[in-house]
């Protein structure tokens, strides 16, 4: 059996991907994912290609030791059966982070498609749903004081930093918002 270390799959690059038959066109962010030590989610990949869609549970977690840290939880249990974690730093990666929240959904890429979005554009990769029920409490305000601590580490004021922290937010938001008509 599994201990919970040998669910999570390091995340080497993020982008993201606009298709009017996908999300009404608006920007669903892609994660492109280490397999090297997880050939189970390749074959995952690989086998969501021949079938239908699967079902999936997802939902949102502190990370162990801080609200730093959020994790993706991801149950899939049709076709195959396999449980993944994907961790993420919101000092670092706020707007990932964020951009799948406000989406409500998230293309997974094993990075032997590519370690970039466009290398594996037309490869197998898989989207998931994430419900919005699934979004921890607070969502916002833990993301804004996140925000604002690694900008007063970057020099910026106390007070300068909040105000700066929002309108980071709000300008993250604003671009993850697009649509593509």
């Amino acid at each position: 059996m599994k201990n919970k270390s040998d669910t999570y799959i390091p995340l080497l690059r993020d982008g993201a991907i606009a298709n009017t038959d996908i999300g009404d066109g608006k920007l669903i962010p892609v994660l492109i994912l280490d397999c090297s030590n997880h050939p189970e989610f390749l074959n995952l990949v690989l086998v969501h290609q021949d079938t239908l869609p699967g079902d999936v549970i997802s939902r949102w977690g502190y990370g162990m030791f801080n609200k730093r840290f959020v994790e993706l939880n991801l149950k899939f249990i049709k076709p195959v059966e396999l449980e993944i974690n994907i961790s993420f730093d919101l000092r670092t990666q706020p707007a990932i982070a964020d951009s799948i929240v406000q989406a409500k959904s998230v293309y997974l890429q094993p990075n032997e498609y590519g370690d970039r979005v466009i290398d594996g554009i037309d490869k197998p990769k898989i989207v998931i749903e994430i419900p919005p029920q699934t979004k921890l409490p607070n969502w916002d305000a833990m993301l804004l004081a996140q925000i604002a601590i690694k900008m007063k580490k970057d020099g910026i004021g106390r007070k300068s930093a909040k105000d700066a922290a929002k309108q980071h937010l709000e300008r993250i938001r604003e671009f993850t918002g697009k649509r593509i008509p």
